[in-house]
C-alpha cells in the first residue's frame, strides 16, 4: 500500500553490496516514509517490511556511513531469524537490537 503517490525515482535506490544472496541498497529514507511507511527508520528488510523484496535490505542514505554496517547487521540478523527460525518480527527485532548494540559498542559508534 502506498501512502502518497510520489515518483519511485525519489527513493534513490542504489545497490551497495550483496551478502549471502541478500542485496543491500541505500534509499532515501524520507521518500520511503512518504511513499510506504511513516515509521521507517534507518533500515528495513523484506521479512519485516512488505514493500521490500524478500531478498533485499534497505539502508537510509541519510545515515552516516560509519553506521551502515551496524544497521546492515541488524537487518540481516532480523531477516535470518524470521526466515530461517520462524521468529516473529518483535522477537527477531529484539534480538537484532541486542546484536546491533553490541557491535556498536565494540566499534565505538554508539
Amino acid at each position: 500500500m502506498e501512502l502518497y503517490d510520489i515518483d519511485i525515482s525519489r527513493l534513490q535506490k542504489t545497490y551497495i553490496d550483496e551478502i549471502d544472496g541478500i542485496k543491500i541498497y541505500t534509499v532515501n529514507g524520507n521518500a520511503v516514509k512518504l511513499k510506504y511507511d511513516p515509521d521507517y527508520d534507518e533500515g528495513g528488510n523484506g521479512y519485516a517490511k512488505k514493500y521490500i523484496s524478500k531478498d533485499e535490505i534497505w539502508i537510509d542514505n541519510n545515515l552516516r556511513e560509519i553506521c551502515w554496517n551496524a544497521v546492515i547487521l541488524h537487518e540481516l540478523t532480523e531477516l535470518e531469524l524470521m526466515r530461517d527460525k520462524g521468529l516473529s518480527y518483535d522477537d527477531a527485532h529484539n534480538i537484532s537490537n541486542k546484536v546491533e548494540m553490541q557491535y556498536r559498542f565494540e566499534k565505538g559508534i554508539i
